[in-house]
C-alpha cells in the first residue's frame, strides 16, 4: 500500500472513530466497509460503481438489522 493510500485510510479511520456508535460495533463495521470500497476503487474494475453500490447495500442492510436489534 502506498503512503498516500495509508494516509487516506488512517484519516478515514480517525474520522470514523469520532462518530457516535449507532449500535455496538458500528464504527468497526463502517471502517471495514469503507476499506472494502477503497479496495474496489483501488483495483479499478470496469464495474466499480456497481460494486460500490453493492457494498453500500450490504452495509445498509447490516445497519438496519443491527439498529433494529437494539430497539426490539
Amino acid at each position: 500500500m502506498s503512503v498516500p493510500q495509508q494516509v487516506l485510510i488512517e484519516a478515514v479511520r480517525d474520522r470514523c472513530e469520532q462518530l457516535e456508535e449507532r449500535y455496538p460495533g458500528y464504527v468497526t463495521d463502517l471502517i471495514d466497509y469503507l476499506a472494502q470500497v477503497l479496495s474496489i476503487e483501488r483495483s479499478q474494475p470496469r464495474n466499480v460503481v456497481q460494486q460500490v453500490e453493492e457494498q453500500l447495500q450490504v452495509f445498509g442492510d447490516l445497519y438496519r438489522r443491527k439498529s433494529s436489534e437494539g430497539t426490539s
